[in-house]
């Protein structure tokens, strides 16, 4: 594993740059620089952005494309709070595993030990609803009329475990207030799927950018989603109206 190693005394000329940089930044306002934008209070390991998170900050060009952000004054937020105490908690945990070797194999091994354990939870969970391959050319072959019966047994079983799912979705989400369905201003909606470990999880469709990816420019008129595209209809050569740009 590559790991980045910089000096406390790296740190300190970079903070005093940001320092003096300050000054001028008060003096002189300009537009801001494109590039990658470090945190100076949380540069060890929180992820750099693609944009300042505060424009009214100092900043220092540390390397080319690579820039500074003199947030060591900015106050934590409860979440960044929290991700601090966890990520010290994880780099003490870090260094103890790797003065003790005997350590570092338990860890390994308690790690396979859980992944494993999921994978065998979400295939016990999962098997009911697999349906058993064709019996190979030789064998006594299924026929339709005993495929078909079981095939849609399972399928209503399956209905049913996702219909149950669901209404424990919306139990959970009536005992808790979280709304069922968020509408954006553009019109976007997210509908509440489920919940992990008592958070909302929201499904959103994406089918704007799809149509817009394959330069769809005509939708079939009377839908029943009602969707429209800003054309003409015209008849088709088997009678259908179909939607074509003038």
């Amino acid at each position: 594993m590559k790991t980045k190693t910089r000096t406390t005394k790296g740190i300190a000329i970079v903070i005093t740059a940001l320092a003096v940089a300050s000054v001028a930044h008060a003096q002189l306002k300009e537009p801001p620089v494109p590039g990658t934008y470090y945190s100076a209070k949380d540069f060890e390991w929180k992820p750099p952005l693609p944009f300042n998170p505060h424009p009214r900050l100092p900043v220092v060009e540390i390397e080319p494309g690579k820039l500074l952000v003199d947030d060591t004054g900015v106050p934590d937020t409860p979440e960044q709070a929290e991700a601090r105490k966890r990520h010290e908690e994880a780099a003490a945990l870090a260094n103890l595993i790797a003065a003790n070797p005997l350590l570092a194999e338990a860890e390994r091994a308690a790690r396979q030990a859980a992944q494993e354990a999921a994978w065998k939870a979400n295939k016990e969970r999962i098997t009911p609803w697999l349906v058993k391959p064709l019996p190979r050319a030789g064998d006594n072959p299924a026929t339709r009329q005993t495929i078909e019966p079981e095939t849609q047994s399972r399928l209503l079983s399956l209905a049913a475990y996702f219909n149950s799912e669901h209404q424990g979705v919306l139990e959970e989400a009536a005992k808790t207030g979280t709304p069922t369905e968020l509408v954006f201003l553009s019109g976007e909606r997210a509908v509440l799927s489920s919940f992990a470990e008592g958070q909302p999880l929201w499904s959103m469709s994406d089918s704007l950018t799809q149509a817009v990816s394959i330069a769809t420019a005509a939708v079939w008129p009377g839908g029943g989603a009602g969707l429209t595209s800003p054309a003409r209809t015209r008849p088709s050569a088997c009678g259908k109206p179909v939607a074509s740009r003038g």
